[in-house]
């Protein structure tokens, strides 16, 4: 009947997966795949390379790489940021420039049978718990354990899970429900910080309990960027059904005597002490219903007393939300690098054999949840979607070379324990894989009113940033449709390489048109006419290579204004054609 047109020419307001397709704004997209969307227009993101790390043997890298992964941390000493890990029970110190992997075990270790460890570095010092042995303390790459109770006149750590470090004092979770205070740090007595003296006596303050219906203890973090001498305010503890906080920056004298504990809010509790994240002043963490923010009102950060807000983040990525595996929020990890927020997610189950030959259960996570903190005009915060290609383990941000790194301990093709970094000057994922990348867009009505039937005729794509070879693939479905219908493809190379004689700028290609007839679609008079036809029509832009995606303009044919199909019979029914897209699988060769 007539061409009517549609398209964006940026995505500012990043990924909204709360609503259906047909809901959302010109401006947004139901879902990203491996994007940078800084620029306000989606972009390959940096690529991730793997690097080869060294130990004092082969015999200790292979029970390294080929181990059940217990967590880990950073560890600053010495001015280097180690990477300090657990792997059935054994610890290893990654130095993240020379690549050099120690042991540092000391004695057989803690348990290999544990799924997580806990990790705290307080001033020098760097205490590993695993909640049923001793824990082991760290001064440089020198380990021992806790002395526990041996001396009775000085006490050190305790048994514990969770740990917290501030206002000079080390806090351990013990058995799961209840919280006990070091001494206080001293510049002259640099061990104190180690011992728990004070908890011999009512008036220096025992073990906090929590509520009971509150839950076992899993994180805990002190409140950031405070108007107070140390910048930290209280301790926040994240218990299974809620978020408590004490007021430890009182004096012990007075922990007796004054109510330093309450409740902020029930329900959104927390997950993991490695998705615990502070941003700013601001606490955003994995809670069981996904990702959340304590927002502090400037009252409390002046130390007024006002009061946290809880605020759910993850509304903005719920189609990741629900692909997502909540069973494994327990054992995932976050990191802010760059004005970005990392989360782990997709988690995925394998075996591995453990030290005495018997295969046991281990897991990973296939995506990374990217959230640019930067945002874009009148936005304080834009969801860029998922990013894929390395089995993930834990990632991290990390001082390497003299500038901040975002790093990863994933596992490799063989499903070894490897160690990467994102390296935004290069566009090809560990220098020889293509990053695939995708934009699933709004449901298009074409500016025209949905009661009339549009089909898709052809679109146009504009590209710039091209680096090497990309090819593009283009998508579509009718509203409400569940499979894709394939419009068509194209490739092209952009030079990337030269022998110092030719320049290789990143280039751009305009206009590239892709028609409905260009992938053999044709005239459809029965029901499949439901996958070609539709009131609005939603698009996934897919291209494997490096590439900005600049603007995408889309041309649809209306329909004659009369039903498309008759009563459907009992005896007859009809089975959806079309395919369905995977946006998981991605591993980088």
């Amino acid at each position: 009947m007539g061409y009517v047109f549609d398209g964006f020419e940026n995505i500012q307001a990043g990924m909204n997966g709360a609503v259906s397709p047909s809901l959302i704004g010109v401006n947004e997209m139901s879902k990203g795949v491996n994007l940078d969307m800084r620029s306000g227009r989606p972009c390959t993101r940096p690529a991730y390379v793997g690097y080869d790390i060294t130990g004092s043997s082969r015999d200790m890298l292979n029970t390294l790489k080929n181990g059940r992964y217990q967590g880990g941390a950073v560890y600053k000493h010495g001015g280097v940021e180690y990477l300090v890990f657990g792997v059935f029970g054994r610890l290893y110190a990654l130095h993240p420039e020379t690549l050099l992997v120690t042991d540092i075990t000391c004695g057989e270790g803690l348990s290999p049978n544990v799924q997580r460890l806990y990790f705290c570095q307080a001033n020098e010092y760097m205490i590993i718990q695993d909640g049923v042995n001793r824990p082991i303390i760290l001064s440089g790459l020198s380990a021992r354990y806790s002395a526990g109770g041996d001396d009775p006149e000085k006490p050190e750590v305790p048994v514990g899970t969770a740990m917290a470090f501030g206002q000079g004092r080390l806090f351990v979770v013990i058995d799961r429900k209840y919280i006990m205070a070091g001494d206080i740090y001293l510049p002259w007595d640099r061990i104190r910080v180690l011992q728990f003296t004070e908890t011999q006596y009512l008036a220096g303050g025992g073990a906090f309990g929590l509520p009971a219906w509150l839950g076992n203890i899993k994180a805990m973090t002190f409140q950031q960027n405070v108007v107070s001498g140390t910048g930290l305010g209280a301790l926040l503890v994240f218990a299974d059904q809620g978020v408590c906080s004490f007021g430890v920056q009182n004096p012990r004298s007075t922990w007796n005597t004054v109510d330093i504990s309450r409740v902020l809010y029930k329900d959104g509790g927390g997950t993991s002490p490695l998705s615990v994240v502070s941003v700013g002043n601001d606490i955003v963490y994995m809670a069981e219903d996904g990702l959340r923010s304590i927002k502090v009102t400037s009252g409390e950060s002046q130390g007024g007393g006002a009061t946290f807000q809880s605020i759910p983040l993850s509304r903005k990525v719920q189609s990741l939300v629900d692909d997502d595996t909540p069973w494994a929020y327990q054992y995932g990890s976050g990191t802010l690098h760059d004005n970005r927020l990392y989360f782990t997610s997709i988690a995925r189950k394998h075996n591995v054999v453990n030290p005495v030959g018997n295969e046991v259960e281990d897991f990973y996570f296939n995506g990374l949840t990217t959230i640019d903190l930067l945002g874009s005009t009148g936005l304080p915060m834009v969801f860029e979607g998922v990013s894929t290609g390395i089995k993930y383990l834990q990632v991290f941000s990390v001082d390497r070379f003299g500038r901040k790194a975002l790093c990863v301990l994933g596992l490799g093709a063989e499903d070894e324990i490897g160690f990467y970094v994102q390296e935004p000057a290069t566009s090809l994922d560990n220098r020889v894989s293509a990053t695939p990348c995708k934009v699933y867009t709004s449901a298009m009505n074409f500016n025209s009113p949905s009661v009339l039937l549009k089909k898709f005729s052809y679109a146009d794509l504009w590209f710039s940033k091209l680096r090497g070879a990309v090819g593009v693939s283009l998508y579509y479905r009718a509203e409400g449709y569940e499979l894709w219908t394939l419009a068509g493809e194209i490739n092209f190379m952009a030079k990337d390489g030269s022998d110092g004689t030719e320049n290789v700028y990143p280039q751009i290609r305009q206009k590239m048109r892709l028609t409905e007839s260009s992938h053999g679609l044709s005239e459809e008079e029965s029901e499949l006419k439901n996958k070609l036809i539709g009131s609005k029509i939603q698009f996934c832009i897919s291209w494997t290579g490096y590439g900005q995606l600049d603007r995408f303009v889309v041309v649809a044919d209306t329909q004659p204004d009369a039903p498309i199909i008759e009563e459907n019979a009992s005896d007859r029914t009809y089975e959806l054609t079309g395919t369905q897209l995977m946006d998981y699988d991605y591993i980088a060769a």
